[in-house]
């Protein structure tokens, strides 16, 4: 609702320099109070940390489903000016991202991944539909599931999780693309470009 919106953000705007303090400090009482603020708009997942263009930025996360992305913009679209804060609603992309990261995967073991070789292939349907699919080599060994969230770890990092939601209709991980998808394919840190030329 409107008014749970308006008190949201009239919270925030009061709270924004202790906020800051939350990346480097988190303070359990004011962490749960924000989590429970946030969680009170129906947004699944949140995270402060310095921003683009001002000091600091506070994302809100549809969580990789496109219908929420409308409601995450919703409610960034409401949102006051507040002093050396900038807000965004999905994960931005990150800039210079060299496709090395690590996560922590579904056995909650650390699993670091190598990115740079990785290529990937767009595949447009009749209905316009995009999919992505990337070859996540150097996973072989992962869980089905773990591959899946290292490609669209890389894919968000490489488009923004908005861009993503916006233009893939899917992103499928594999651990060898097919010699079709092969002969099509395009090494994965070249995919924003790739994109850009449709």
């Amino acid at each position: 609702s409107e008014g749970l919106l308006a008190a949201f953000w009239a919270w925030f705007a009061q709270h924004a320099a202790a906020l800051t303090e939350l990346a480097t400090n988190p303070t359990t009482g004011l962490l749960d109070e924000l989590d429970a603020r946030v969680q009170a708009l129906g947004v699944v997942a949140w995270e402060i940390g310095p921003g683009r263009e001002l000091d600091w930025c506070f994302v809100l996360s549809p969580g990789g489903d496109r219908e929420r992305l409308a409601h995450t913009r919703a409610i960034v679209a409401a949102a006051p000016e507040v002093t050396s804060w900038e807000f965004r609603p999905a994960v931005p992309a990150k800039p210079d991202w060299s496709l090395e990261f690590s996560f922590r995967g579904a056995r909650d073991r650390e699993i670091a991944v190598d990115g740079t070789a990785w290529r990937a292939v767009l595949l447009q349907y009749p209905d316009d539909a995009i999919e992505l699919v990337v070859e996540t080599r150097g996973l072989a060994s992962a869980s089905e599931h773990d591959r899946a969230t290292a490609a669209l770890i890389a894919v968000d990092g490489l488009l923004g999780e908005a861009r993503r939601l916006d233009v893939l209709d899917g992103v499928i991980a594999v651990t060898k693309l097919t010699p079709d998808e092969a002969g099509g394919s395009f090494p994965l840190i070249e995919l924003a470009g790739r994109l850009d030329e449709r």
